[in-house]
């Protein structure tokens, strides 16, 4: 009955039919190499299946991903309030899906884009020393995402963060932990391989390149396409420095990136700027780059040094004590001004600068927010990756053009749940 209803022409000559300015009057649709007959077939028949499929990699690449990171799994928020200062604020233009409750309509809350900046005072709050994380299965809303066939409304991601030391902040540092989630995306996809008969095709080890040597070996290729280079060419590769503006002060280095949670003003001895970055693969059905994650050291001031006073002890100084390890004390907290410098910088340069006045940002200038690394890994996207979807829709619920919706359909391309209804 559903395909009588949906399907009132045969596919092959519905697509033949077609013009090619079709599919570029509908820029969220997959390739259009992927639309025509024969161009795509999802690796699954069966439904239940593919959800088999979904559950083991969101279970595996979790266990994998708190081994090798040392991390802890905790609840998260659902909504947080505006006022806060507490969501993520993007690239600081996305609206925010935001509701007043019933009774307080003076109070705005907000559902959160990502917990980049509630994981760090999580840290704070459950107590992690440095060298423990936590991870958290992460639903938000990104109303002003671009939907198409990686970009959804819907944002399920496994948000993370780690508490390190001052002399963690640095590129080895940092490199040492994508190569920790790059293998628990590897053995992940030998495992879902071996299942479920996928051909598994990511190399064994992931390659590190920067944004600002690719910007001076491809100076007249998009971000875009840099990535795809990269890509193509190794597999899988971790693009530094992310974030920022070219020496003109106007153009994207690569991409943007909010000026609150991820360092990309602190310059590295390769001589690029920024501690953060994309874990980018190369995906076989769509033929381009593909980010799985975006993640780095966050922005945070250095501490110098901690003066403990309580019942029993006065003027007791350690070096580099966590916050979470002295909540039975009262502390003073001296901050690096130079350190300090890296957030007041980066709200400058996106011209923010009264954020800093937020509870948050209070908290991560005084120093009693910890010193993080942090990301997130997107779950649908890991596994659109993995199952070989031409669609993100295929393995999540979500909402997408009614025009590419019937497109897709006549495609061969089945939407997951409701996402299939225009």
């Amino acid at each position: 009955m559903l395909g009588i209803l949906y399907h009132p022409i045969d596919r092959d000559d519905f697509l033949h039919c077609l013009s090619p300015c079709v599919f570029t009057d509908l820029p969220g649709l997959p390739p259009a190499e992927l639309l025509k007959p024969g161009g795509y077939k999802p690796f699954f028949d069966d439904l239940l299946t593919q959800e088999d499929a979904l559950h083991t990699i969101k279970v595996m690449f979790e266990d994998e991903l708190k081994k090798n990171v040392n991390l802890q799994r905790v609840s998260a928020p659902m909504f947080l309030t505006k006022n806060s200062g507490f969501n993520d604020n993007l690239n600081g233009v996305e609206r925010p899906a935001t509701f007043a409750p019933r009774d307080f309509q003076d109070i705005k809350l907000e559902v959160p884009f990502s917990l980049a900046k509630w994981k760090r005072w999580a840290l704070h709050y459950y107590k992690c020393p440095a060298g423990k994380g936590l991870v958290t299965d992460m639903r938000g809303l990104r109303c002003d995402d671009d939907v198409d066939f990686t970009h959804s409304l819907y944002v399920d991601q496994w948000d993370w963060e780690k508490a390190i030391g001052p002399d963690d902040r640095n590129m080895e540092y940092l490199q040492t932990t994508v190569k920790g989630i790059y293998k628990a995306v590897y053995d992940t996809e030998q495992e879902v391989a071996k299942k479920f008969g996928i051909t598994p095709l990511l190399p064994e080890e992931i390659k590190f390149f920067s944004s600002d040597e690719m910007l001076k070996e491809y100076p007249d290729l998009t971000p875009k396409e840099r990535e795809n280079v990269l890509c193509e060419k190794h597999g899988a590769v971790f693009l530094m420095g992310i974030g920022g503006f070219k020496e003109d002060g106007v153009t994207l280095r690569h991409d943007g990136r909010a000026p609150d949670y991820d360092d990309w003003t602190t310059e590295r001895p390769d001589g690029g700027f920024g501690l953060n970055g994309d874990l980018l693969v190369w995906n076989p059905i769509l033929k381009c780059s593909f980010e799985l994650s975006s993640m780095g050291i966050r922005v945070s001031p250095e501490v110098r040094h901690a003066t403990i006073k309580s019942r029993l002890w006065t003027d007791l100084p350690l070096q580099c004590l966590l916050a979470t390890y002295v909540l039975p004390f009262t502390c003073s907290w001296e901050v690096s001004a130079d350190a300090q410098q890296v957030l007041l910088k980066q709200l400058d340069i996106m011209k923010v600068p009264e954020r800093k006045d937020f509870v948050w940002h209070k908290m991560c200038l005084d120093g009693t927010i910890p010193q993080t690394i942090g990301g997130g890994i997107g779950q649908s996207r890991l596994c659109q990756y993995m199952l070989r979807c031409a669609h993100i829709g295929e393995v999540q619920h979500g909402w997408y053009d009614p025009k590419e919706v019937s497109a897709l359909k006549a495609a061969g391309i089945r939407l997951l749940g409701l996402g299939e209804f225009e």
